[in-house]
Order: C-alpha cells, then sequence, then structure tokens
C-alpha cells in the first residue's frame, strides 16, 4: 500500500491527544476548552417497563458550535461514542442504531461525524422476571469530541432509573420523529446494489434511481477485518463507486455501508451477502410490503404481493389498465356521458367526422396528461413537488374547474349559444364539424381532470414507479395512462361501425342534451361540498355566490349578446354583463378571504381517539411524530387511513367498507390505533409516506402489526370487508 504521510501524521496526533489528556471522570473535561462542547444524556422512549421485554432507549448527543463526535465508522480519523454499562443481572443492552453522519473532508482526510443535537436510539433488554421496584442504571459514556483545530477525548458518568412507574422523557416526540428522519432506510424495492470484486478493489453499482435520480455518495461501514484506504465516485456522473482496500479477507463480495440519495439526502443501507457477486440490499425491516391476499407464514404476513412495480413495461401496462378503469369512476362520468351524446350524435355523419371528432376527444385526454407531467418536472426542477391530482388541493382550481362546469352546463340548457362573426365561422366550419372539435378536444381534457381525484386499481402502483424515477421517465408513464383512458373513444372512431350499436339519434337528442347539464351541476355541486370541507361554509357561500353570478353572466350574453340581436339589446346585455363583472370585483376580497381560512382538521373525540369502540371508528389525525410514538410503545396495532375529500374511490371504501359493523368490531377485537391521514389540503407528511411505499396518490391503507419485528402491510386500492378483517386479526396477533 502507498505510504500517505497526511494520513500517517494526523493518525499519529489523534493517538497522542487521546493518551495526553488525563481522565477527569467526566467532569473538568467538559471545561477544558470550553463550557460543555458535547452534552450527553441517556433517556427513556417509553414509560415503565416498554413492553415487558424491551424498553427503547437513546444516548442524546448535544454539539456546540463547530464540535462534532463520530459515526460507528469513524473514517480516517476519530473514535466512535460508546457506553460502558454497570447493569443489574439479567438486564442487557443491544448496540446503538446509528444514524446517518455527514462526511467531513479536510485535506486527504475523510470522517463521518454528527453535530448540532443527534440521538443514538437503542434498547435495554429486561430479565424474564421483573422487578417490583425501580433500579438505576449506571454507565459512563465515552466520545473523541473534535472542532476544526482541535480533537481531545470526552467522557461523563450518569445514571438512570427504570421501573414501573418511571415516565418517558418529556421530549419522546420529538426525539422519535428525529429518529425516525435520521435512521438509514432499506433500498427502495425498485433499486439494486451490485457489487463486484477485483482483488482489493471492490465496486458498488447502483442501478434505479430515486424521485430525483441523484446518488450522491457512499459512506462505507465495515467490519474490523477490512481497511478501507479510499472511496471513489460517483464515476462519471453515475452511480458507481470504487472502494479501495489496503486488507479484506477471501469470500467477501463487497463493503456494507449507506448509500446517500435523494433531496433531502437520505441514507439507504447496503448490506453485503457472503456469496461474491451477488446483488445486495437489506430486506428486514422493510417497510414497502404490497399484498392484496395476505395470510399467515411463520408468524408473519405473506409479503409475496401483486402490486408491486418493479420495471418500466410493467409500469406502462398498469398505466394502460389503469387508465382504462378510470373510466368507470364516478368523479368522470359527466364528461364520459356528454361523449357517449357526442357519438349519439353523430351516429349518422361520414366515418371520417366521426373519427375527428373522437380523435379530438382523445387528443385532449393525451395533451392534459401530457401538461400534468411536464408539471412534475417543472417543478421538480425547480425544487418543488407535485403529487396526482395536485388542482384537488387548491381552492382556487376547484372554483376555476367548477366554473367551466357551470359555463358547459348553462350551453347545455340552452342558455347561451357561442356565435362567431361570419368570416370566423367560415374558418372555423372548415376546420371543425357541425358540433365542433374543439369542444370534443375540450370534453377531452374535462374528463382527464375530472378523473385525477381517483386512484383506479393499478394506477396507484404506476403513478408511484413513475414519481420514483428519473423525469424522462414520468412522461412515458403518464402516456401510457392517457392511452388506457382514451382506448375506448379511439376504438369507436377507428371503427365507426360499432356506433350503429348505439341509439339513433332525433329530437329526442335536444331533451337528453339538456337533461346532461344536471350531471354537470351535480359535479358542481360536489366541487362547494370540496371547498367547504377544505376551507369551511364561508368558502363553499363565497363560490356558490360566485357561480350565481356567472349563470347569470350566461343569460345576459345569451338573451341580449346574440348575433341577431338588436343594437337596443345588446346595449342591455353589455350594461348588464357590466353590473355582474362589478358584484365579482367587488366580491372577490371576500372570496378570497373566505378561501384563506385555516385548513381543517379531523373532528376527534378526546376521549376515545384513535379507537373503534361499538360500532364507530373515533380517528386519530395522523402524523409521523404519532406514528413514531406509536411504534416505539405498547405494540399495539395501527391503522392508517390515507384519504382525500375529493378522492372518489377513498369515499366508497370508506361507506361500503371501513364503516361495516363487522369490519369494525374486527379493529376494536384486535385493540387497534385508528389513525386517519387526510390528504384534501396537501401535507408534506403525507406525501413522504406516499412515497416511501411509491404510491403516486390516495386512497392507500397500511397496517402496522402488532409485534413490531413483523412488516408492515399495504393494502390494495379497492378493499374488501373479508381483506381487512383478516388483516385485523392477524395484524393483532403477537
Amino acid at each position: 500500500m502507498k505510504f500517505d504521510a497526511l494520513r500517517f501524521f494526523t493518525c499519529i496526533a489523534t493517538f497522542c491527544s487521546l493518551i495526553a489528556v488525563p481522565d477527569l471522570n467526566g467532569q473538568d473535561q467538559e471545561t477544558i476548552h470550553m463550557a460543555n462542547p458535547v452534552e450527553a444524556e441517556v433517556v427513556r422512549l417509553q414509560p415503565g417497563w416498554g413492553d415487558g421485554k424491551r424498553v427503547r432507549m437513546a444516548l442524546v448527543l448535544r454539539h456546540a458550535g463547530s464540535w462534532h463526535t463520530y459515526w460507528s465508522y469513524p473514517g480516517d480519523s476519530g473514535l466512535a461514542t460508546s457506553i460502558s454499562w454497570e447493569l443489574p443481572e439479567g438486564f442487557s443492552t443491544s448496540d446503538f442504531e446509528w444514524p446517518t453522519p455527514k462526511k467531513m473532508e479536510e485535506l486527504d482526510i475523510v470522517s463521518y461525524v454528527y453535530d448540532g443535537e443527534v440521538a443514538l436510539p437503542f434498547y435495554l433488554h429486561l430479565p424474564q422476571s421483573l422487578p417490583d421496584n425501580s433500579v438505576r442504571l449506571r454507565g459512563k459514556i465515552s466520545w473523541l469530541r473534535c472542532t476544526d483545530t482541535r480533537c481531545e477525548p470526552g467522557g461523563t458518568d450518569f445514571e438512570i432509573e427504570i421501573g414501573p412507574q418511571t415516565e418517558a422523557h418529556p421530549e419522546t416526540g420529538r426525539l422519535l420523529a428525529s429518529i425516525e428522519d435520521a435512521r438509514p432506510r432499506p433500498l427502495p424495492e425498485a433499486v439494486r446494489a451490485r457489487w463486484t470484486r477485483e482483488g482489493s478493489v471492490f465496486q458498488l453499482t447502483v442501478d434505479g434511481m430515486w424521485s430525483d435520480g441523484k446518488v450522491i455518495d457512499f459512506f462505507p461501514n465495515p467490519p474490523k477485518e477490512i481497511v478501507i484506504t479510499k472511496v471513489e465516485g460517483p464515476l462519471e456522473g453515475v452511480a458507481t463507486f470504487r472502494v479501495l482496500t489496503a486488507t479484506a479477507p477471501e469470500g467477501i463480495s463487497g463493503v456494507p455501508g449507506v448509500i446517500i440519495a435523494g433531496e433531502p439526502p437520505r441514507g439507504y443501507i447496503i448490506e453485503v451477502d457472503e456469496i461474491p457477486g451477488t446483488d445486495v440490499g437489506k430486506t428486514e425491516g422493510d417497510n414497502r410490503v404490497a399484498t392484496t391476499a395476505p395470510a399467515a407464514k411463520d408468524g408473519g404476513f405473506d409479503t409475496r404481493g401483486t402490486g408491486r412495480v418493479t420495471s418500466l413495461w410493467q409500469a406502462i401496462l398498469f398505466g394502460i389498465l389503469g387508465g382504462l378503469i378510470l373510466n368507470l369512476m364516478p368523479c368522470v362520468l359527466p364528461a364520459i356521458s356528454l361523449k357517449l351524446v357526442g357519438f349519439i350524435q353523430q351516429a349518422g355523419e361520414s366515418k371520417k367526422q366521426i373519427f375527428l371528432h373522437g380523435l379530438a376527444f382523445a387528443v385532449g385526454i393525451y395533451v392534459w396528461f401530457l401538461l400534468v407531467a411536464l408539471a412534475f418536472i417543472g417543478v421538480r426542477l425547480a425544487g418543488g413537488e407535485l403529487n396526482w391530482a395536485f388542482q384537488f388541493q387548491n381552492p382556487w382550481m376547484i372554483l376555476a374547474m367548477g366554473a367551466v362546469l357551470v359555463v358547459f352546463a348553462m350551453n347545455l340548457f340552452g342558455l347561451f349559444e357561442i356565435m362567431l362573426p361570419s368570416k370566423t365561422g367560415a374558418v372555423v366550419e372548415r376546420v371543425a364539424s357541425t358540433n365542433g372539435l374543439l369542444g370534443s378536444f375540450s370534453h377531452g381534457v374535462f374528463a382527464t381532470i375530472l378523473a385525477t381525484p381517483c386512484t383506479a386499481p393499478f394506477l396507484g402502483s404506476a403513478l408511484g414507479f413513475a414519481l420514483a424515477q428519473p423525469m424522462r421517465v414520468i412522461p412515458v408513464i403518464f402516456l401510457s395512462i392517457a392511452t388506457g383512458m382514451a382506448l375506448p373513444y379511439l376504438l369507436l372512431s377507428v371503427r365507426p361501425g360499432w356506433v350503429r350499436f348505439l341509439p339513433k339519434p332525433g329530437n329526442w337528442m335536444v331533451r337528453l342534451k339538456e337533461f346532461m347539464g344536471f350531471p354537470l351541476l351535480a359535479t358542481v355541486l360536489w366541487l362547494v361540498w370540496l371547498l367547504g370541507q377544505m376551507r369551511g361554509t364561508n368558502a363553499a357561500t363565497a363560490a356558490l355566490a360566485f357561480y350565481l353570478l356567472l349563470g347569470m353572466a350566461t343569460w345576459f350574453y345569451g338573451a341580449f349578446l346574440g348575433y341577431l340581436a338588436k343594437p337596443i339589446e345588446k346595449r342591455f346585455g353589455i350594461i348588464g354583463l357590466l353590473f355582474v363583472a362589478g358584484l365579482i370585483v367587488w366580491g372577490w376580497p371576500v372570496l378570497g378571504a373566505a378561501f384563506a381560512q385555516t385548513p381543517k382538521a379531523v373532528r376527534e373525540d378526546s376521549s376515545k381517539k384513535g379507537r373503534a369502540r361499538d360500532g364507530v371508528i373515533y380517528w386519530e389525525t395522523f402524523s409521523n411524530l404519532r406514528l413514531a410514538e406509536l411504534l416505539a410503545g405498547d405494540n399495539r396495532p395501527v391503522f392508517v387511513d390515507f384519504t382525500a375529500d375529493w378522492c372518489w374511490t377513498c369515499k366508497v371504501n370508506e361507506q361500503l367498507v371501513l364503516s361495516r359493523r363487522d369490519v369494525i368490531d374486527a379493529f376494536e377485537e384486535s385493540n387497534f390505533v385508528m389513525l386517519k391521514a387526510d390528504f384534501t389540503n396537501f401535507d408534506p407528511e403525507i406525501k413522504a409516506r406516499l412515497e416511501e411505499f411509491e404510491r403516486g396518490g390516495v386512497p392507500m391503507y397500511v397496517v402496522w402489526p402488532a409485534e413490531r419485528g413483523r412488516k408492515p402491510v399495504l393494502l390494495p386500492e379497492v378493499i374488501t370487508p373479508e381483506l381487512v378483517i383478516e388483516v385485523a386479526r392477524q395484524a393483532g396477533m403477537k
């Protein structure tokens, strides 16, 4: 191995600092250079005896200024923090669960460190026979603390009481949340790590990408028998790293460690099999499990799910199937009905006209999906984030959609017709058919807009895959969904002979056209209800007032501004429109104030929240903090309903499945904690959880079993009572 003088003298200096400073029993060491540059505290994260077998605990280190301590593998210099215990008989502790560190580079020296506040969690394992009274645990914490100019050993003695009446640390919730945020995670399902070895050089290649397509670094965490000399990469902008070692026994195929990826950067665990050249990746504890029919397997759930997307071609197929099913969703039926009426009207027309109208409708579908894909890419490039159905989380977008539907409905009622001047009309007539290709195109666009609150079977998996891939993949998946949704109309257009099976056109079509305005107004009613759920009754009332004025404006236009209207009628119509416009301008600040109201929270019964009792579910509001507390708590199973008021599939599942007495009884018998993650208004915590389970939108249902060692179960978008009851029964087993 090449002699590195700088690294050699740095190691000598570190060693001298360790032996030159006397041990002052953790007292005066804290004031050698400044008051408490590193503070340490051992805390309880569970009250009493925990779950009776172990107690969740943590060592909390608080670093002042530029001071830092070291990871389990410190790098080229440094020393990991440790605890030496004095424990009563029968008690023992686990190793630290090391959070993802930071990389520090100075000249050619690379270290892996912690600064600020960091919690190193671990478990205190209890004896089979627990004492009746509290016991006192003693120990000594040792660390090497360094700053920009010097390093010095540090440490402190501590004593902590554990017993049946002891309380958890007052900041347990915050600490658990920080632990969850900083812990290295299992590799996403679509990402694989592959090792190759040539002598003492190991090469790691990562196939697949995270949501922003970036793999930033690799932090090695080798066993003692592997000595790392250097890590190179990522090489040439790709996720490949070369790990140069001084010693590495034969039979070892790779170097365990942590991949740093994503934005913000997160750590992902790389573990190594003993068989050279095999794919590696941690699966134990992975919380990305999809299943449609759980069955007991060795005390756990069968994790062989069918809803997981693992390749681009599978995602495209799922996108086509999901888009096809979108046509059957209730949220899209009003716009689809308009297109079917259009096909009936065109039954007597030429094949060319039928084809052009169907093609225009399909182009509208494709254009909207392409715009959504470009919006996702643009927002990601700008450093932000979007999600499926993002427009339904913005009250102004909902107001605009309702306004367009009101205008469409008024047109169907015959309240107004758009009349163009003769020259313009002649041009449009040559480009469009009698009923207007532009109308077919707009119906396609609005059918797609109304479809996005729905997450059909197959669609959620395809969207989750798309949003976790490089940006170039996103348009491919979105266009595959558009293909599935547009397929029936393209088939009817390409094979116009099939239209003969539809009713023949006649005078009854006029009445049917007028009737179709009512489904559009019903959709407007749903949008107003949604605004009320998001921003309260004032927002819903203000939106209704706006739609009333908009309807009045269409009446003034149709009654007094038609192409054949007299001059005096036109003047009256213009005055009426100006009057309506003035009312809208005058009331706009009221509308804005209503839309700015605080988003609603889930209504909770303070005494029963999170419980299923007597045929009623008393939902508790989801948060990552609350979930972390529950998963570190008393081993009760947890059910989280990721939902939104604009999601039709969610509402159907709630009414037909989650409101059934036998389902609620199953939750009650297994003593579930019931959390509702309401995504009606955008919530970054919920968005992160959806991405964690590789889902693009709601609904999503996740069950954390009572036995914490088992994997959580991800249910399909469309659930059945039998499935939920079986999951609830098995999740309650310990």
